[in-house]
């Protein structure tokens, strides 16, 4: 029987959503003696996922992205044999266009949200020069080979590959100076996207803002270096680890956007 559990310590509707999702999941698991799989979960909720799930003494699980170090993840569970937890059913799409292109996140993740997916039937996406990969839930691969034509203004070719041809690299994004009053949150927001610090803040109150893949709704709250920040639209950076002060009380500080 899986243990009734009190999920209002997550601050994040969306991720308790999932995690109610995930608890139905598992007394179908419970009850079928079977193989359940999640949809791909974000680093913040595979988090809270495995705390529920280490409470089931007798649950099996594994957890599977694609490659190794992919952050967005799926969930195979059983009641069952360990044993039993074999394919995930990840595909493995890559999209490419003329060499000189220079795809971005946030416009092959509009591209194929535009198709009418949703967010949690794709995995990483992850750019190389004029190429980018999508790992993405099998169901789907043959409706994105057939209909993704463009990312942004931009006409690709793409097609479904083996994902032992995918490679595994750090991605390196563009690296640039900013210089805020402080690391708090709406401070920094207003430096990235550019815009005033007030607009800033109605962002985070909008609930576009991510920190480290979870929903910060703290205007004031202090990022820390290495800290990842997702601002919805606008796309992603990360903080550089060297922080300064200058002789005015700025702080100045790497970004490196992806």
């Amino acid at each position: 029987m899986v243990k009734e559990l009190n999920l209002q310590f997550i601050r994040d509707d969306d991720c308790r959503q999932k995690i109610y999702r995930l608890m139905d999941l598992m007394r179908r698991a419970s009850f079928r003696r079977g193989v359940e799989t999640t949809d791909f979960l974000d680093p913040y909720t595979v988090e809270v996922a495995e705390s529920v799930m280490r409470q089931e003494s007798d649950l099996s699980y594994r957890l599977e992205g694609g490659y190794r170090d992919a952050e967005r993840k799926r969930i195979l569970f059983t009641y069952g044999e360990e044993e039993w937890l074999q394919d995930a059913e990840i595909s493995l799409y890559r999209g490419v266009g003329q060499e000189s292109w220079k795809p971005e996140h946030r416009e092959i993740l509009g591209s194929l949200m535009g198709l009418g997916i949703d967010r949690s039937k794709f995995g990483d996406i992850v750019i190389r020069e004029n190429q980018f990969y999508v790992f993405m839930e099998k169901e789907i691969e043959n409706y994105v080979s057939s209909q993704l034509a463009e990312v942004g203004r931009e006409s690709i070719s793409g097609e479904v590959i083996s994902l032992e041809g995918f490679e595994h690299r750090r991605e390196v994004g563009t690296i640039k100076r900013i210089s805020v009053a402080s690391l708090r949150l709406d401070a920094v927001v207003s430096a990235l996207v550019p815009t005033s610090r007030g607009k800033a803040q109605e962002l985070i109150r909008q609930e576009r803002v991510k920190v480290n893949h979870q929903l910060e709704k703290r205007i004031a709250y202090e990022l820390s270096p290495g800290d990842l920040i997702s601002i919805r639209k606008a796309g992603r950076y990360q903080l550089g680890v060297d922080v300064k002060t200058s002789k005015k009380g700025r702080i100045q500080c790497e970004i490196e956007k992806f």
